[in-house]
């Protein structure tokens, strides 16, 4: 999907917005056991990894020389991703298996709750001042990857 957005905090929060819209949609069709939940799953996750990606290879990089003096956990996001990744990865063996399931996608949702609420607070909500002028070629960048 590609966003509408021409700044970057309003462009990465509309992804986030996308992400949390398919993992609920896919909780939805696992509770029915639709015949579609396996599809379902599988924009769930390549939405969450192209968000991922779009972080590590274009925005954090971008965000590297300011991380230090402004405090912003780059770092710490990387390894949530990765965590969530492997969350994300195993919710697929278990779209038969409702209990299992919910457990796991409750784990990765509340996960990606306080990372979002990290990301837009703390690295999104200083990214356009820092950015600069800079923020034009970023987006262009983020949507390369979408």
């Amino acid at each position: 999907m590609i966003y509408g957005n021409t700044d970057v905090k309003g462009f990465m929060v509309e992804s986030h917005k996308e992400c949390d819209e398919l993992l609920a949609e896919l909780e939805r069709a696992v509770e029915a056991k639709s015949e579609a939940r396996g599809e379902i799953f599988v924009k769930f996750y390549d939405e969450l990894l192209r968000h991922f990606s779009s972080e590590e290879i274009v925005l954090f990089p971008a965000l590297n020389e300011f991380a230090a003096k402004h405090r912003l956990p780059l770092r710490v996001m990387e390894m949530e991703h990765e965590k969530m990744r492997v969350l994300a990865a195993k919710l697929e063996g278990l779209l038969d298996d409702k209990d299992g399931f919910f457990s796991l996608s409750e784990t990765l949702m509340v996960m990606l709750q306080q990372h979002n609420i990290k990301e837009e607070s703390q690295v999104y909500s200083a990214v356009n001042e820092l950015l600069g002028e800079e923020g034009s070629y970023v987006i262009s960048q983020l949507r390369a990857v979408y």
